[in-house]
């Protein structure tokens, strides 16, 4: 029996929904249902957004489920330096295969490993996966490459990456990892580097939508940001300058990316809050991670540029100074359109929430307060230090939050979540348990009623 178009349609929205309950043997045979059911496993497993996200969905417990995550990985296709035997095996099993060997479109290539640098060995493995790609590299449109150099140019490393990137001109999402043993990872971009790449440029990847690079140096770093300036999402954290601690690359502020979306970075230092407030991107979301050496009033300055058009705020702040700041000392994170914020930083980092007052949109909240474990033993996790001039009281009130001014000051707020946690170092043992506070407006309003 045939099914209507109606039907077919239904069939690829459900199957989602349907995949925590089968085991990936069924999956596969699923497939041969229908056509419908085809397009829908297939769509799932190749168009997810756990591909392209670059932190701001995934991981989350709402947004996949530990169930899906293992279907993931076992429909994925990796293959490591130290694991040969695995790229030939699949090879063997695929090389007369026309058309897609790759279920999920998504391939890992690792050269780096526990193993150490087998030079012989390394240029085997690029030998048989470069003979891959060429065979079915346009059929991957995801890709994680994991590069590892010894004693090697600047040049070579980029003419390898290069070659493979040719090989897969499909690609939706991509990500880089640079791995070099020896010398500076920093390498300055020379008027010889510029026109070498210049005269070797990067495939177009038309379709890449997430770039992620991380430990990548130049002469990639600055060609893959300058030509894929077409990508929606972004993640970047590279190799930091000689006697500096700035991430940012210095050149950032002159690459227009004028349909990116989603940034997530890790700035280190107030140089790179600069840099971060130069660019003219009109982002949506925002995720900075690690940050610290810096203030975290500078940090809010900072990302108050973008305060027009950022709908969603993550934040990881470190302390990376001696002096504790007051909340006075805080400023304003001025994201009038700001929806959705998550911050995670030390409690005498955010004795109060008032920074977050002109916010007016704000819809969700998450706050995870990191206890240090000499504030939790000299004083007690909760004896924290109330300030009386608040508007939002916090500190000491993480229990009593449906009963906060919080509901009223923000008239859009839906959901509140709280958590706290030990923030050691090492094995230090402690009685503090970490605890997970949640509210809703609809809680707020119930109890208002009563």
């Amino acid at each position: 029996m045939s099914l209507s178009e109606s039907e077919e349609g239904v069939m690829m929205q459900v199957f989602p929904f349907l995949t925590k309950y089968l085991e990936p043997k069924d999956i596969l045979a699923s497939r041969l249902v229908c056509k419908s059911l085809k397009q829908g496993v297939e769509q799932f497993l190749q168009d997810h957004p756990v591909y392209t996200d670059v932190g701001f969905q995934f991981p989350s417990e709402d947004f996949i489920t530990k169930d899906v995550a293992l279907l993931f990985q076992y429909f994925s296709y990796d293959f490591y330096v130290d694991e040969m035997e695995d790229l030939e095996t699949f090879f063997g099993k695929v090389c007369k295969v026309k058309g897609n060997p790759f279920l999920s479109r998504r391939v890992t290539y690792r050269e780096i490993s526990g193993c150490g640098y087998d030079h012989e060995e390394t240029e085997k493995f690029r030998c048989l996966f470069k003979s891959l790609l060429k065979k079915f590299g346009s059929q991957i449109w995801h890709c994680v490459l994991a590069l590892k150099f010894d004693d090697t140019t600047p040049e070579d490393m980029y003419q390898l990456a290069r070659s493979y990137l040719k090989l897969m001109p499909n690609l939706k999402s991509l990500s880089m990892h640079i791995d070099m043993e020896g010398g500076d990872d920093y390498v300055f971009m020379t008027d010889e580097l510029t026109m070498f790449v210049r005269r070797n440029p990067l495939p177009p990847l038309k379709q890449l939508v997430t770039l992620k690079l991380e430990g990548v140096i130049n002469p990639i770093e600055e060609a893959a940001l300058r030509k894929y300036r077409h990508v929606r999402k972004l993640s970047s954290r590279c190799e930091a300058r000689p006697e500096s601690s700035d991430l940012v690359p210095d050149f950032i502020g002159g690459v227009k990316m004028n349909q990116l979306e989603d940034l997530r970075i890790m700035p280190q230092s107030e140089l790179d809050l600069i840099k971060l407030q130069i660019v003219s991107w009109k982002i949506k979301g925002l995720r900075l991670d690690e940050v610290q050496n810096v203030e975290l009033a500078s940090v809010f300055r900072a990302v108050s540029v973008f305060g027009k058009t950022l709908r969603h705020f993550s934040l990881c702040f470190e302390l990376g100074y001696d002096e504790i700041p007051s909340y006075k000392e805080t400023g304003q994170l001025k994201l009038p359109q700001v929806e959705i914020v998550k911050i995670t930083a030390p409690s005498m980092c955010i004795s109060s929430i008032d920074f977050l007052l002109p916010c007016i949109s704000l819809k969700e909240l998450y706050l995870n307060v990191k206890i240090s474990s000499s504030t939790a033993e000299m004083e007690g996790v909760f004896d924290v230090k109330v300030v009386d001039d608040v508007v939002i009281p916090f500190q000491g009130h993480f229990d009593s939050m449906n009963e906060s001014l919080i509901w009223e000051l923000f008239p859009k707020l839906e959901k509140l979540q709280i958590k706290t946690q030990m923030d050691v170092d090492g094995d230090l043992e402690s009685s503090f348990e970490p605890a997970k506070y949640e509210y809703t407006r609809d809680a707020y309003v119930s109890g208002f009623q009563d």
